[in-house]
């Protein structure tokens, strides 16, 4: 699980080159943005993920950090925006959640226009669920979810 923890620590002598020669890029503030289904890992992985983080002094954006009376998505947006790598913990459960699904959509465009890293974890399941779309990752399931999300954005309701 914590293979890809090295690669960080490599990284965060490169996170100002990297900011510097982007020049429509945000600045840089994370080292990493976890995206994740809260309910899903935030007992047990996410506590040794962020403890792992601390201990090499990698500053990572876990949603907890969000402050009372912030907007969520427009705060989740600069997060993303400002963070060299993206770290996508995919479970059981990730597709169902709306906000996770409007997360990758900014890591990806993030990734295309800043030229961020992304980097996906499997938590507790196979990486073929996502390929195959499988389970919470079926085709149909992840276009209702789209449909919802953009006829909310119309009525206004947005995220």
């Amino acid at each position: 699980m914590y293979l890809f923890i090295p690669c960080l620590f490599q990284k965060q002598n490169g996170v100002e080159e990297k900011s510097m020669s982007i020049n429509t890029a945000p600045q840089i503030k994370f080292d990493v943005f976890v995206s994740l289904r809260g309910k899903d890992i935030r007992d047990g992985f996410l506590s040794h993920l962020t403890e792992a983080f601390k201990r090499n002094q990698v500053h990572a954006f876990v949603d907890d950090k969000l402050e009372r009376g912030e907007e969520i998505w427009p705060s989740l947006v600069t997060a993303i925006e400002r963070s060299f790598i993206l770290l996508i913990i995919f479970s059981q459960d990730y597709a169902s959640s709306r906000w996770c699904l409007e997360e990758i959509v900014t890591i990806l465009e993030c990734r295309d226009k800043y030229e961020r890293i992304v980097i996906p974890v499997f938590y507790k399941m196979e990486p073929t669920n996502v390929q195959h779309q499988l389970g919470s990752y079926t085709k149909m399931h992840l276009l209702s979810m789209k449909e919802d999300t953009k006829a909310r954005c119309k009525g206004g309701d947005g995220l």
